[in-house]
């Protein structure tokens, strides 16, 4: 109860002021619905249609259209869960390495060889964090308590 006062609610509380979508689940009882937090079951950790909507929303042609296919979105969450046999930190910077450059063969929805070229974005590279130049409302941030 004293962890929950003192450190998740201030923190859930700071992350809503700075635009996260929140999701507090409260204290006192253990949850027992794990579709409130946008989940199947409590051994789910990855929230796989918020990353899928929000990669979709900052990969967008120059005329506002998603270019990421289904098919696409999937290889990269799978590239992102699949950490075999590697320790925590390697596993964390295998996935900060695919975060900062994250690649397609071809844009499959133009059937362009690369994605159109955008300022500071490699033709062929994926987004999947928004930069400080970029609108931060269409990141979908969320944070989930227990």
């Amino acid at each position: 109860m004293s962890e929950y006062l003192h450190v998740e609610k201030p923190f859930l509380q700071q992350l809503g002021a700075l635009g996260w979508n929140v999701i507090d689940q409260g204290q006192g009882f253990i949850p027992s619905d794990p579709t409130k937090s946008l989940r199947s079951s409590f051994r789910e950790w990855f929230l796989p249609e918020a990353f899928r909507n929000a990669v979709r929303a900052i990969n967008l042609t120059p005329d506002g259209k998603p270019w990421l296919t289904d098919r696409q979105l999937d290889d990269l969450r799978d590239q992102i869960l699949r950490q075999p046999n590697r320790t925590l930190l390697e596993a964390n910077e295998a996935i900060h390495a695919l975060f900062l450059k994250a690649q397609v063969d071809h844009n499959e929805l133009t059937v362009e060889e690369a994605p159109p070229r955008r300022a500071v974005v490699l033709p062929s590279a994926i987004r999947l964090t928004e930069g400080r130049w970029a609108r931060r409302t269409r990141l979908d941030r969320r944070r989930v308590s227990g």
